[in-house]
């Protein structure tokens, strides 16, 4: 039998939102840390100055300027490194606990809401 993130759950109790050690992360967290390495990598290796200025969060540019991509582009770009790290760690440690509870398609619906209205309060200030 293929062995789905389900089923590597039988052997917790029925209760458990703890992920084995062991278990590779189900999808939605796999795919999020994919990203963000990804545009982390990229960002560290290509992108220049006025690239990052051109991305990242500006509330006066959003607002006035209308450049709401702003809002989401700034969520995947990092002040470093170390700040992609701990962020990747953390999601590593919390998000197959999260997607075993909410769900694959839920847990990628909350963090495209926080994406979106942790930048609208950024910019609302």
């Amino acid at each position: 039998a293929a062995r789905g993130y389900r089923t590597v759950f039988t052997s917790a109790s029925p209760n458990s939102t703890a992920a084995p050690s062991s278990w590779v992360p189900p999808l939605a967290t796999s795919v999020t840390i994919a990203v963000n390495v990804a545009v982390g990598v990229a960002q560290f290796v290509w992108f220049d100055a006025r690239t990052l200025r051109d991305y990242t969060m500006c509330p006066a540019l959003v607002v006035d300027a209308r450049q709401y991509y702003r809002v989401v582009t700034s969520a995947y770009l990092h002040g470093g490194a170390l700040h992609l790290g701990v962020n990747m760690l953390s999601l590593r440690s919390i998000g197959p606990a999260l997607e075993y509870r909410l769900g694959t398609c839920a847990l990628l619906s909350w963090i495209g809401l926080a994406t979106v209205l942790s930048g609208a309060c950024h910019a609302a200030l």
